[in-house]
């Protein structure tokens, strides 16, 4: 296991990685790793063209852990700092700081980096499930604890499925349907072409691992998708995620670790991550869009139960789509609020509605339900120029439904959302 000494780590993850030196040469020296750690946080940013915010996320978190914050936990991240080289990462803490440069970028005082392991391949597919499985697998042998959490950093379309797996025309539709309009600002939908895991291929390689995750954290665009939480119940015990899409800065980590090493690193905070990450878009961002959820998986199948009685009750029922909450900016919507949608559907005196809004209080905390006054998206100009669609008071559940959209309608009756619902 290689130490590293002096971390420039724009050229170590650009390049060659990291510069380094041996344990000879006087690098600070690893403090004992614990045999069962507290917690385990994986970080898993998949894909190489939003590297530079990879990087920065990766620098948030060593900087957020440079203040003593790990105890007996521990972090661990993979990344791909170019094509055809992957690798695993550890961040650690050290009392000493024998190889602290002052003033350089991703050098601090504790913090420090171990490279555990690198994958040299130019077929190297991170979004295959083998590969995900394997390296999740690699982790927690790695750094087994008593708990883990998994943060998903890339692209993400919620249950959408992949246009890549149909035919070469409806590929094409496909990309020209996700066109972003030009000179449209980052986000994490812009990730590696051709390289996507549909939502119950990520679920199966998320169990093939043997592991169950107390939470996972997605720092990708629209995976509060009810139909993608749904096939992801098994994997977790509470799942964050945004409605929308996320600006590709993400989480700003050296805020939101802290929320998740609470307790000395013995315990988590995630409604304090919900909003330190919608207090970080609200008000210090440039662009102010950050729209979260946290969801509690355990009840998702009685919010299921629920929604199947109202679709059954009011089959074919007719409503107004134009007034719901949408959550991209494309002319022909896919994301709407489910909320808004089984409110849409439902008589506002049935006692159905009543026991549906009291689920959803408990499926999705309304505390951790949080939104800026407005969204970006890439997908059409919106309300204004700068691509920022307005959030219509009290029309936020913090989750979607893609039941009204015609496009995907097909794809849609196949998913186990709908299955369990109809």
């Amino acid at each position: 296991m290689k130490k590293l000494h002096h971390i420039v780590l724009v050229l170590a993850l650009a390049a060659t990685l990291f510069t380094g030196c041996t344990k000879d040469e006087g690098v600070t020296p690893r403090p004992p790793v614990p045999e069962t750690a507290d917690q385990t946080i994986m970080f898993y940013l998949t894909g190489t063209n939003l590297g530079s915010y990879f990087r920065k996320n990766v620098d948030d978190a060593m900087n957020a852990i440079d203040r003593n914050i790990l105890h007996n936990s521990r972090v661990l991240v993979f990344i791909q700092p170019q094509r055809g080289l992957s690798m695993v990462l550890e961040l650690y803490y050290t009392p000493r700081n024998d190889d602290y440069v002052p003033g350089a970028q991703f050098s601090y005082e504790h913090c420090k980096v171990d490279t555990l392991r690198r994958w040299a391949d130019a077929d190297f597919n991170s979004m295959d499930g083998g590969t995900i499985t394997e390296v999740i697998s690699y982790m927690a042998e790695q750094a087994p604890a008593r708990r883990y959490g998994l943060i998903l950093g890339g692209h993400g379309l919620g249950w959408v499925p992949d246009g890549t797996s149909v035919n070469a025309i409806r590929f094409s539709a496909f990309q020209d349907f996700w066109s972003p309009m030009p000179n449209a600002l980052p986000t994490r939908w812009m990730g590696d072409s051709g390289k996507r895991a549909e939502i119950p291929q990520l679920a199966a390689a998320f169990g093939n691992t043997g592991l169950h995750f107390d939470y996972l954290l997605f720092d990708a665009c629209f995976m509060s998708s009810i139909e993608a939480l749904y096939d992801l119940r098994g994997c977790a015990d509470h799942i964050i995620a945004s409605p929308c899409e996320v600006m590709a800065a993400g989480f700003n980590y050296t805020d939101i670790l802290p929320h998740l090493l609470a307790d000395a690193g013995t315990s988590y905070d995630l409604p304090g991550v919900c909003s330190e990450y919608h207090d970080y878009y609200m008000n210090r961002a440039t662009t102010k869009s950050g729209c979260i959820a946290l969801t509690v998986t355990g009840e998702l199948e009685p919010l299921a139960a629920i929604v199947k009685e109202i679709e059954t009750k009011y089959p074919g029922q007719t409503y107004d789509r134009a007034s719901l909450q949408t959550y991209e900016g494309l002319d022909e919507h896919v994301f709407y609020d489910l909320q808004g949608y089984i409110e849409a559907i439902c008589d506002e005196k049935d006692p159905l509605l009543d026991k549906f809004r009291a689920q959803m209080g408990k499926t999705f905390p309304t505390e951790s339900r949080l939104h800026t006054p407005s969204f970006y998206s890439v997908y059409g100009l919106g309300d204004a120029p700068n691509g920022m669609h307005t959030i219509e008071d009290g029309k936020y559940s913090g989750v979607t439904t893609s039941a009204p959209c015609e496009r995907f309608a097909p794809e849609w009756g196949q998913t186990a959302w709908y299955r369990a619902t109809h």
